[in-house]
């Protein structure tokens, strides 16, 4: 079953019978329907705790909850994310708007970037970003102490090395130790 409780009685009543659902009346009615597995609010309504507890509560219950934002930029997008509430419906919210994401929930790679954009306010960092800094030769300066150690290497053992690629560096450091083996 649903609910819809946005704290806007018209939208509420125009949004439950676009979805088949239920309206509310006041907030805690979300929380005391027991039969509802999914509730349509928004960051608008009053409740007796704060909105993210209130939210919190929802989603222990193991609601669904598409939730109505406003602008991209609502303190709640944290909250609701890190709660696993991935139906969002930003401004200008319409009926049909709710209705479609009520009837294609969202996923994860559907909000993933905005995780990414939260990198003020929660931490989270793009792994794929992260790697291919570790990686790139000026990432934070690993490849060149690398060529300064082989090159040493290379005056320990008498030999001189004047190659700046490190994979060709260390190929002929291998073909030396060999010859040292052999």
């Amino acid at each position: 079953m649903v609910i819809v409780y946005t704290g806007m009685e018209e939208l509420d009543k125009a949004v439950a019978d676009a979805v088949n659902g239920k309206q509310g009346f006041y907030a805690d009615y979300l929380l005391e329907e027991k039969e509802a597995d999914t509730v349509i609010t928004s960051t608008n309504i009053e409740t007796k705790i704060p909105l993210k507890d209130f939210l919190f509560a929802l989603r222990r219950d193991n609601k669904r909850v598409i939730l109505l934002v406003g602008d991209e930029k609502s303190p709640y997008i944290g909250y609701a994310l890190a709660l696993g509430i991935y139906d969002l419906v930003f401004d200008p919210v319409t009926i049909d708007a709710i209705a479609q994401r009520y009837k294609n929930p969202a996923r994860f790679t559907d909000v993933a970037q905005m995780y990414l954009g939260l990198r003020s306010r929660v931490s989270f960092e793009d792994p794929v970003t992260k790697t291919a800094a570790a990686v790139t030769p000026d990432g934070n300066g690993n490849a060149e102490i690398a060529k300064e150690q082989l090159k040493g290497i290379f005056r320990l053992m008498g030999k001189t090395n004047n190659k700046e690629n490190i994979n060709e560096m260390l190929l002929d450091l291998e073909q030396i130790l060999i010859q040292q083996i052999i």
